[in-house]
């Protein structure tokens, strides 16, 4: 073999390395977005103080798989009257339980729960309803200025894509959402 046949012969070898790489990565990264990982774009002011317009945060996609989503979990979801529209807004009643919000102050199961992400409250008042199996009942931190339950109602689970984990942009926003009450 001559020495250009060689040179070529490794340059293929290179070039062939370098593409296996390149389609694993992006099969890797196809199968993390699809079911384990997704970035999301927060929009809108529903969600303030905790989350502002312009975050972008890493929703985890998997963790319904082994577990229901609880009270204060900051989900994103497809809205319920739109399927082009993913919402962002936090678990505020679960399967079996009675909420309600009397003069801007909300109860669950006739008890009063205390809110402290909640920083623009309505004083308005919702009339009780039970939450119905395998759904939720959300509403945006910042009560003011939300699409939320009170407007389309339930989120059913299969509606949920994930629980929002972390926000990661800006870098000085950088934080980890935390479960509420």
């Amino acid at each position: 073999m001559s020495e250009r046949s060689a040179r070529r012969s490794r340059g293929r070898s290179v070039f062939r390395e370098i593409l296996e790489v390149v389609v694993i990565a992006v099969i890797l990264t196809l199968v993390i977005q699809t079911w384990v990982f997704e970035t999301f774009v927060v929009e809108g002011d529903s969600m303030l103080d905790s989350l502002h317009h312009g975050d972008r945060v890493l929703v985890n996609k998997f963790i319904y798989r082994f577990s229901e989503p609880e009270r204060g979990d900051v989900i994103v979801f497809s809205h319920p009257d739109d399927n082009g529209r993913d919402l962002i807004k936090r678990v505020i009643g679960t399967p079996g339980e009675v909420v309600e919000i009397r003069a801007g102050e909300l109860h669950i199961n006739g008890e009063p729960i205390k809110e402290p992400h909640v920083t623009r409250q309505d004083q308005g008042d919702f009339a009780p309803v039970k939450v119905p199996p395998r759904a939720v009942f959300v509403l945006g931190d910042n009560r003011l200025n939300s699409d939320d339950s009170r407007s389309f109602g339930f989120v059913p689970y299969s509606r949920i894509q994930g629980k929002t984990w972390v926000v990661f942009w800006p870098p000085a926003s950088f934080d980890v959402v935390g479960v509420g009450p």
